[in-house]
């Protein structure tokens, strides 16, 4: 997966490269890089008065050539996945000054789709699911039945280019939509961190 880094100085100039015709949104940037029609990437989206970096993903719809006469800058379309619909409304909302008061995040989440497993605290069962974002400190995970809030869970998974699964403990900080879990991680050793970090890096370097 590519990342593309997309900052702007002002709600403006983040319309001005808004692509609203798409079925789910995209974005117009600024980049000299020539990747192929249908690319996966990331978006890591900066503008000021955001209260975070925003990753998104899309896919490469569109090349732009640099329009020189125009002052107009090489770069791509990238249409956003229809997942990451709260995320295009969130960014829209807080820019447009319907949302306000929006919390910070201390680290950004990094959008991916991975197999997950997990396993609750005194239980033998294990449970599947899809992990959606993940950050430092916790993850986005889809499964058919989220545990309750508070919840003590061991998360398994195997990020790309690992031998083996890595395990990462945590608990459950909330639950949504039906299907969604949040979890915070809580590693109560200096591996569980590494791992944490491991698993980070190879996602990005995917």
């Amino acid at each position: 997966m590519e990342f593309l880094k997309a900052r702007f100085p002002s709600q403006e100039s983040f319309f001005a490269a808004y692509a609203g015709e798409l079925p789910h949104g995209g974005l117009f940037v600024p980049t000299t890089r020539t990747l192929a029609l249908g690319t996966p990437v990331v978006v890591e989206l900066a503008c000021q008065g955001l209260p975070n970096h925003v990753l998104v993903r899309g896919r490469v719809h569109a090349r732009r050539p640099p329009i020189t006469r125009r002052g107009a800058r090489a770069g791509l379309v990238a249409a956003f996945e229809p997942e990451e619909a709260a995320k295009r409304e969130f960014v829209c909302g807080v820019l447009r000054g319907e949302i306000r008061d929006a919390s910070r995040r201390r680290h950004p989440r990094i959008p991916v789709s991975l197999p997950a497993r997990f396993r609750c605290a005194g239980a033998a069962a294990v449970n599947r699911g899809e992990l959606l974002d993940i950050a430092l400190g916790g993850a986005l995970v889809r499964t058919a039945a989220p545990p309750p809030q508070g919840t003590r869970l061991l998360l398994t998974l195997v990020p790309p280019g690992a031998l083996g699964a890595l395990e990462i403990a945590g608990e459950v900080a909330h639950a949504r939509r039906g299907d969604r879990l949040g979890v915070r991680f809580a590693p109560r050793d200096p591996g569980g961190m590494h791992r944490l970090r491991e698993i980070i890096r190879r996602i990005r370097a995917a």
